[in-house]
């Protein structure tokens, strides 16, 4: 659900409200930063992607107009 999928996601399970579908984004993000990026250099090299993403799906964010 990172990234383009997440509103193709959103469609598919519209049924499934805004913050139910961010927690599912925020525990994916977070499964895959921590099992399946295991390498050192790659995590540094993704540290700033990883970070960004995690904060669009978080529950504090704040949106500025």
């Amino acid at each position: 659900m990172i990234g383009p999928f997440f509103s193709i996601y959103w469609w598919e399970n519209s049924d499934v409200s805004i913050e139910e579908l961010q927690a599912r984004n925020r525990k994916k993000l977070t499964t895959d930063w921590e099992i399946k990026i295991v390498l050192p250099e790659i995590k540094h090299a993704f540290e700033f992607q990883y970070r960004y993403l995690l904060n669009n799906a978080s529950e504090d964010r704040q949106i500025y107009i």
